[in-house]
């Protein structure tokens, strides 16, 4: 009839694994929002959600089905490499969350045949089990495919099904000799010998062995690699051209981090070329300097410059609805030939005047917060007298005038705690509560989208649980109805109508966003795409941009800085690499960020370079580990700094949002120290090259989110407090902090600053479209607005003649311009410090540094119970390592030890943790913690110290040796130190 039988609820979203029916019990699991496993009663009717006969709340699939063999339940964790076995019985753990060696993540489900269980992994390793109630491995196999889809079997036979293959396995079989002889001929010779063929390569042995071949002779390397190519191609046949096409194709997926990418090309076409035989007269690979992955010379794109023709100006008067003169507008002309557009601000009187303009036919576009934007089209260079008349914003063309730090207040939240674990997690990377934000670039399905967002997993567990539908009820579709009107703020006057805005367009619309930018000596600004792979750079004076690529197998430039020996310096995040970009020859240097024999490092971040250091020193943060690097420019040498480690705040989410995150990097013009900042772990520090081991040193700030510092030429740190919504100075010689609010702090993110030259500190206004100057001597503040909404800013940097430079970044669909900008302020040097306000130095509370307040630790303490609070109480074992890899490396290391008994209490204990409803900052840290005293309830007693005992704590387990670890003290003041 169709009608439902029964139902249950307990699942998450998204149930992809398939069900398994065994007699008259179904079990169904999910595992993307959350774990859950439901063993269900199929004889039921109606709800009979009461009637589950067991669940598990851990270690349940997202993709991968189960599979039930002999009355045992295997599962694994996500799509992950973990595994969990159940007894269907009673749902108990035959194995719980165990590693599995060898593979990777899994989308395929597990078969199971003969007593094998086999798992493939998405790069073709085949893990193969004995099945049963201990974890025994039995082959590991590699096969050269990608797979996503399910193995299947039928009879004796193994089906396989990759990306570009099929593949059958069947048992006792092998693939036949094939011999070939000739008879025996008649004159008496001897029969030429039998030849037998061998077993046909794998892709993967094949090209293993072509990387083993010399370099061809007749290679000419360098400049000559790519007309060497072009000549081959253009005479080879075409089933050899296809073959070095299909060798290359695999050679790039097998070994992506291939060492030299232009000599490997080389090596397969001369294999193919020769038909396998041996470079004749080959010469070795060049002994250049072996940190050197690849030198390639960049792919060039060029967007002309337009001609000069002669240069004026256009000037007029802006009026309001009632004839009233009215000054603070910004006034911008719109030169769309060159991408280009130059603004000022009327004056008091409301006359505007636009310098040094270049010879075009300009839209002019009038602007003030709480009026309508008026355009003029067709203006000639030279129009005088050009009459604006404003007319005041209402209804829709006044709410899109709201900044996204106001749209963002519309988002209520229980307290200022929970307002900042938001914007620490979720403001990362975009603005909130924009248009764009508001509307998705496809249908889609707002609880799915949130969910995937970055930072979704590092919110509160009280967060999560509700934010889904408190972000629907503010943002979608006319939710923005209900909004209170928007009030805007007073017209801009004093300084800002004295300055002067110039913002070019780069990249293609819909695509150009660019994270950090650096203004060179030669007059260029270059700026690098993270997502397109390319460094960029502007001429100011002829609008010609050129567009450099980078090697292929290279991905996410992330910062860029010049050296003391005129080339700029590339942080590639994404494939864990450091790039010379040498401006004479437009050639990439690639080497690994990492010390050797690292082929890459975690996420190379922030990078400087001291002018005054005789070595020029390139210094940069690595996020995804807990490390400063140093790097030599001649020798490419790289040192690793280690950072303290001890009692810091991690995040939960991913990318950025996760780990400690080590961020923001300067040095001190005044002693030459290097300064950091940790995102996530809410610290800043210093490391003293002078000293061994760099004495590093660290320190709490009273604020939330310190992101990219700077070292003022006094050599005080100014720091910006992302998650709190201020800044703040650190004087290094008294240790004491200075903090001061931006207005509407609660709702700012200030991502960047850097302190020019003349002392004053610029501030970008990520959250309003702003950039803001603060005069540390008189402490007062003056902001200035960008020309385009959504002006999403990350780095500030500052020319010869003390203009200000920035560039946009973000989703290039959220911005008003709908492409990335880079962005020149011009403010004259008689240009009097009015129309700012004073900022008063502020104490933030505890809920607004993301600490609980005392009430609120008490009402948790009282949730939680006192063996809780006991066991969170504790500090963190001295030789657990860390959070990310090695993390569950030690956990299997650590319950190996234990008893079935304590194991099962860890896990009880953790489970039961889980459900209280007070949130873990760090769910591995409190495991760790229920892990450790677990590991020591029913130790005995260590025996007395005796005198010449040190009084620490002794190892938790008999025979294992503790790793050393640097000696860590912890000051009331916030200092850290590491002798």
């Amino acid at each position: 009839t169709g009608e439902i039988i029964w139902e249950a609820e307990g699942l998450t979203g998204n149930c992809i694994p398939s069900p398994i029916v065994d007699g008259e019990v179904v079990y169904c699991m999910s595992g993307y929002q959350g774990y859950s496993l439901l063993a269900i009663p199929i004889t039921g009717k109606g709800d009979v959600t009461d009637s589950i006969l067991w669940k598990v709340e851990r270690g349940t699939p997202y993709v991968p089905s189960p599979i039930l063999y002999d009355g045992l339940l295997y599962i694994t964790q996500s799509n992950q490499n973990i595994m969990t076995c159940l007894d269907v019985k009673d749902g108990s753990r035959v194995m719980e969350r165990v590693r599995l060696p060898g593979i990777g993540d899994i989308y395929s489900s597990p078969v199971g045949a003969a007593g094998r269980i086999y798992l493939t992994d998405r790069k073709g390793t085949v893990l193969v089990l004995k099945q049963g109630r201990e974890l025994k491995v039995l082959a590991t196999n590699q096969l050269d495919d990608n797979f996503h889809s399910s193995p299947t079997l039928a009879g004796k036979q193994f089906f396989l099904r990759g990306m570009r293959f099929l593949y059958c396995l069947e048992e006792g079989r092998n693939p036949p000799e094939r011999k070939v002889s000739s008879a025996q001929p008649s004159n008496g010779k001897k029969p030429p010998a039998v030849a037998v063929s061998r077993t046909p390569k794998s892709t993967r042995e094949l090209l293993e062995e072509i990387a083993k071949r010399e370099i061809p002779k007749d290679y000419p390397g360098g400049n000559g690699h790519q007309p060497f190519v072009d000549k081959w191609f253009a005479n080879a046949p075409p089933e050899k051209a296809g073959e070095v096409g299909r060798l290359w194709k695999e050679q790039s997926r097998l070994f992506p981090e291939m060492k030299n990418r232009g000599e490997s090309f080389i090596r397969i076409l001369d294999y193919v070329r020769s038909g396998g035989r041996p470079a004749a007269g080959g010469k070795l690979k060049s002994k250049g300097n072996p940190h050197i992955k690849r030198k390639v010379k960049a792919e060039i794109r060029r967007e002309p410059a337009k001609p000069a023709g002669r240069t004026g100006s256009v000037s007029g008067q802006v009026k309001g609805s009632s004839g009233k003169a009215m000054g603070g507008v910004m006034i911008s002309a719109f030169d769309d030939d060159r991408r280009q557009s130059t603004s000022a601000f009327s004056q008091v009187d409301g006359s505007f005047r636009i310098d040094s303009l270049h010879d075009a036919t300009f839209r002019i576009r009038a602007r003030l917060p709480g009026q309508r934007d008026e355009w003029i089209e067709n203006v000639k260079l030279g129009k005088e007298a050009i009459a604006i008349t404003m007319g005041p914003a209402t209804g829709k063309d006044l709410e899109v005038q709201r900044p996204a730090s106001s749209a963002f207040a519309q988002l209520k939240f229980e307290s200022p705690r929970d307002r900042l674990n938001f914007k620490m997690n979720c403001a990362y990377c975009h603005q909130i509560g924009t248009p764009g934000f508001r509307t998705p670039e496809k249908p889609v399905d707002w609880e799915t989208m949130i969910r995937r967002m970055d930072g979704f997993g590092g919110l509160y567990p009280h967060t999560k649980n509700t934010i889904v539908p408190r972000i629907i009820d503010t943002y979608k579709d006319d939710a923005v109805d209900s909004w209170p009107k928007y009030v805007p703020p007073p017209p801009p006057t004093g300084m800002v109508t004295k300055a002067k805005i110039t913002a070019w367009e780069m990249g293609e619309p819909y695509v150009g966003s660019f994270h950090d930018l650096e203004v060179g000596d030669d007059g260029l600004a270059y700026v690098v795409h993270i997502g397109k792979q390319y460094t960029a750079t502007l001429d100011p004076k002829t609008g010609e941009r050129i567009y450099y690529r980078l090697p292929r197998g290279s991905h996410g430039p992330h910062s860029i800085e010049p050296d003391n020996e005129g080339n700029m310096w590339l942080t590639l995040c994404v494939s864990g690499e450091m790039a010379k970009f040498d401006l004479e020859t437009k050639e990439y240097t690639i080497l690994s960020s990492a010390e050797p024999p690292a082929e890459r490092g975690s996420w190379p971040h922030t990078l400087r370079v001291d002018p005054k250091d005789s070595e020029g020193y390139i210094w940069y943060t690595d996020a995804g580990r807990n490390s400063v690097f140093r790097l030599h420019p001649r020798t490419l040498d790289r040192k690793e700094y280690q950072l303290l480690d001890a009692g810091q705040v991690r995040g939960g989410g991913k990318g950025e949002s996760r780990g400690i995150t080590p961020y923001g990097l300067d040095y001190s013009p005044v002693d030459g120290t290097i300064w950091y900042s940790k995102l996530n772990g809410n610290r800043i520090g210093r490391i003293d090259p002078k000293v061994p081991g760099g004495a590093i040193t660290e320190w709490n700030p009273p604020f939330r989110g310190p992101r990219r510092l700077h070292v003022a030429p006094d050599g005080n740190i100014w720091v910006p407090g992302f998650g709190s919504g201020v800044f703040g100075k650190f004087d290094p010689k008294t240790e004491k902090w200075t903090t001061y609010p931006l207005p509407d702090y609660l709702n700012q993110i200030p991502y960047a600053l850097n302190v020019a030259p003349d002392g004053m500190v610029w501030i970008c206004g990520t959250h309003n479209d702003t950039l803001y100057r603060f005069n540390p001597a008189t402490e007062y503040l003056v902001e200035f607005p960008l020309p385009f909404r959504v002006s999403y800013t990350r780095e500030i940097e500052f020319d010869k003649d003390g203009n200000v430079w920035t560039s946009t970044s973000g989703p290039a669909r959220h911005m008003e311009n709908a492409c990335g900008t880079i962005i020149k302020l011009e403010i004259p040097n008689d240009a009097e410090e009015t129309g700012g306000v004073k900022l008063d130095p502020i104490k933030l509370s505890p809920e607004e540094q993301g600490v609980l307040s005392g009430a609120e630790r008490a009402k948790q303490a009282k949730k939680l119970g006192e063996l809780f609070v006991r066991i969170e109480a504790r500090e963190l074992p001295k030789d657990y390592p860390g959070g990310g890899r090695k993390h569950q490396p030690y956990v299997d290391r650590i319950m190996a030890d234990l008893p079935k008994d304590q194991r099962d209490r860890v896990g009880t204990l953790f489970n039961q943790r889980r459900k209280l409803d007070v949130p873990m900052e760090n769910p591995g840290n409190v495991f760790i913690k229920i892990l450790d005293f677990v590991a020591e309830e029913n130790k005995p007693a260590p025996a007395a110290a005796g005198p010449n005992s040190t009084g620490c704590r002794c190892s938790r387990f008999q025979g294992r040796q503790e790793t050393p670890q640097k000696k860590i003290e912890l000051h009331a003041s916030g200092k850290v130190n590491s002798d």
